[in-house]
């Protein structure tokens, strides 16, 4: 697999602005009823102080603790990485890409959805093209005129979360991701009771049970294959297959992440779908967008099932619809939908990387510790998250 190296690419997060109307002008979605959703999915048997000793001990991915700069009580977090206060640390992570090629016996007839071959319109697959993708590969980013380094996407977003330690006592703090391992596309035949496929703008699109996908599919294949161990991060990609519970009205789910204890350890891992363009009315969610949104949720909520990483309620804004409230540090949902765009010149593909949300935000302080004073990567809010409900909790 030819693997395109990046030029250098200055990305000034003051044009955010323009990503946020982008995402919201597309005026014919092929899915116009979906909404484009995300999650986590929580397995039992994890003890978090479990967790952050086999952490210590080099046998699961690094992992740090901390609390939110909350105002009212304290709030404490597990993160992937070192503690950014603690000094310039550089972690890298090792990360293995598994391409599922879903296979869907629609009425007698099977349709295949590989994320190997070329995507829409375009002579590169969908992991050739994650491959060579913000997530991976290295651009120059700056926020308001103030230069984040020349880095991978979720690295440059920690780094300004934390900027008031990275400027001043650890400036060459980095968590990275390391693509290792032989990705070998993996075939998963869903029964009909499971999914199906239907037409999309250009490829189809696949619909399947996310209780069946996560229950049966992935606990085998996170035992199955050997390049999968704790100390590594795996990434389930596909293309253009998408998830729904119970039934398909509640399509669609992009992306979501966990983590599982079983005979190897302690195990994270995070599923998304790269996405043609024009499904959702929300224009920004397409090709790495969901995988922005979950590597980014892994990175400061990688350990979903424990009582840590809860926050303040917040709601009535991303995914959180009016009325309903969440205390997760999923700082993906916030901003669902909500991306800005960024061209390789090495590819000529341009990107659409999602919005993220600082610890700032969800803290519901009057200031803010990250780069700025922001309360997000590209400036959307003005201020920190409004009590849930209104008036507070």
């Amino acid at each position: 697999m030819k693997i395109v190296r990046s030029a250098i690419v200055v990305v000034a997060i003051v044009v955010g602005l323009a990503g946020f109307a982008a995402a919201q002008q597309n005026t014919q979605p092929w899915l116009p009823g979906a909404v484009p959703r995300f999650t986590v999915i929580r397995h039992p048997g994890l003890n978090v102080d479990d967790a952050l000793s086999q952490s210590l001990a080099g046998t699961t991915i690094p992992l740090w603790n901390g609390a939110l700069p909350s105002p009212s009580s304290n709030y404490p977090f597990v993160m992937v990485g070192t503690d950014p206060a603690a000094g310039s640390v550089s972690t890298t992570v090792p990360t293995v890409i598994v391409p599922l090629i879903f296979k869907f016996h629609d009425k007698r007839v099977l349709h295949t959805l590989n994320p190997m071959r070329n995507v829409c319109q375009i002579k590169a697959s969908a992991v050739n093209l994650t491959i060579n993708s913000p997530i991976f590969q290295s651009f120059a980013f700056s926020a308001g005129g103030t230069a984040l380094g020349t880095t991978q996407y979720l690295d440059a977003f920690q780094r300004a979360n934390f900027w008031n330690d990275v400027s001043t006592t650890s400036s060459n703090y980095h968590i990275l991701l390391s693509a290792t391992g032989k990705m070998k596309a993996v075939v998963v035949n869903v029964p009909r009771k499971f999914g199906s496929s239907i037409p999309g703008p250009c490829a189809r699109i696949g619909q399947v049970d996310i209780d069946w996908f996560d229950g049966t599919i992935v606990p085998a294949l996170l035992l199955k294959l050997k390049t999968i161990v704790p100390t590594s991060f795996p990434i389930f990609l596909s293309y253009n297959v998408f998830f729904y519970v119970g039934n398909v009205s509640t399509c669609c789910i992009l992306g979501y992440h966990s983590e599982i204890v079983n005979t190897k350890g302690t195990q994270t891992y995070a599923y998304a779908a790269f996405a043609d363009p024009n499904m959702f009315s929300a224009a920004a969610v397409q090709d790495i967008n969901p995988l922005s949104h979950e590597v980014a949720e892994w990175l400061d909520d990688p350990l979903v099932q424990t009582d840590v990483n809860s926050t303040p309620p917040w709601g009535d804004v991303g995914q959180v619809p009016a009325g309903q409230c969440s205390n997760n540090l999923e700082d993906g949902d916030p901003l669902s939908g909500v991306g800005f765009t960024l061209t390789n010149p090495a590819n000529h593909f341009t990107y659409h990387p999602q919005d993220l949300a600082f610890v700032s935000w969800f803290a519901q302080g009057t200031s803010s510790s990250s780069v700025n004073g922001w309360y997000d990567f590209t400036n959307q809010f003005g201020s920190s998250a409004a009590p849930c409900p209104p008036g507070g909790p």
